[in-house]
């Protein structure tokens, strides 16, 4: 079911966690311009976007495709990014704190030095993304998949399967390995 907020007045009003995907806007409604980033993002995609130091927080991207697009610095806190599409991006110095990225697709990304604490994981792929000194305490990484990854410490490496985390480049992992038929 798509909303018409054509022609509304939502200046004022308190947007944090509303689904705005098939919503329909104009130039006519009124919307602070961090809601109007959000609404584009969801409707029309922001692949290869420049996202730079974007306050998105308490923002609701399920779904969204943001695939190469740079969100380096960018508050994403309590942001629900789940089943979003991340790979590619990079979001060197990004506030993840408590977002949803569970189910997400963060291959490829750049996480170096982001603050992901309390996030959940759940279920996300990070191959080959590169978590240099991201901080991930706390982080729900149930059944997250990890492979290839840089800045990952064995330290590291160890809580996170303690959590849940799968790692498909573990010793002992034979999945990658042929068998003759």
């Amino acid at each position: 079911s798509e909303t018409d907020l054509r022609n509304a007045d939502l200046s004022e009003t308190d947007l944090r966690n509303a689904y705005m995907k098939g919503a329909k806007i104009n130039e006519n409604t009124q919307l602070d311009p961090k809601w109007r980033k959000v609404w584009e993002i969801v409707n029309q995609g922001a692949i290869g976007a420049d996202l730079r130091n974007a306050d998105l927080r308490n923002a609701d991207l399920r779904n969204a495709d943001l695939r190469n697009a740079d969100l380096s610095e960018t508050d994403l806190s309590e942001t629900d990014l789940s089943e979003t599409d991340l790979r590619n991006a990079y979001m060197k110095g990004a506030k993840l704190v408590r977002a949803n990225l569970a189910y997400s697709k963060l291959n490829r990304v750049i996480l170096i030095g982001a603050n992901v604490i309390s996030a959940d994981l759940n279920n996300a792929e990070l191959l080959r993304a590169n978590l240099t000194n991201a901080d991930l305490s706390g982080a729900n990484v149930k059944n997250a998949r990890f492979c290839d990854n840089k800045g990952i410490s064995e330290s590291l490496k160890g809580d996170l399967i303690t959590r849940g985390a799968i790692f498909e480049d573990s010793p002992g992992d034979r999945s990658k390995v042929l068998t003759p038929v």
